[in-house]
């Protein structure tokens, strides 16, 4: 094996675990946290609302009205 096959190799068992870890971050952030907090040794995190998603309701946004059907506007295309 050549150097560059060896560090060819390096980066992409470096780059697996590292993009596996950010996926994990993104499509199961409770399960990453609950594995993170049993790795240093303290209780899982209680199992609740993310920020920003029903915790709070401080923006309104769950609450705003959908946009009435008298406001869309259709969309007309014009050939040249």
């Amino acid at each position: 094996m050549t150097a560059y096959a060896l560090f060819e190799l390096a980066v992409i068992v470096g780059a697996l675990p590292l993009s596996l870890w950010v996926v994990l971050g993104k499509l199961a952030p409770q399960w990453r946290a609950g594995l993170v907090a049993r790795l240093r040794g303290q209780p899982a995190p209680e199992p609740g609302s993310a920020g920003g998603c029903g915790s709070c309701n401080s923006c309104g946004s769950c609450d705003t009205p959908k946009a009435a059907a008298k406001d869309e506007k259709p969309v007309k295309f014009h050939r040249h």
